[in-house]
């Protein structure tokens, strides 16, 4: 049996409507052992199997957030 790393990318467009500036947080589960390789927003590990990106928003906007995810020696199931 032989583990491979996995990449997974993400990707969202959040929209604000509103006539407030927001924060939005978007809330992922990528399976243990994750590494964020690369992301357009700020993120942080809230724990060994949650991550969060915080997303500033101005009034009347809209913001596409990506995100590269790499897990290391993936086992096949």
């Amino acid at each position: 049996m032989a583990a491979f790393d996995e990449k997974i990318e993400y990707e969202y467009v959040a929209t604000n409507t509103t006539q407030e500036e927001l924060t939005l947080e978007i809330v992922e589960h990528p399976a243990r052992g994750w590494q964020v390789k690369k992301a357009s927003h700020q993120w942080r590990r809230e724990d060994a199997d949650t991550l969060v990106f915080t997303v500033p928003l101005k009034p009347q906007s809209e913001a596409k957030i990506t995100a590269t995810i790499l897990r290391l020696n993936v086992l096949p199931e």
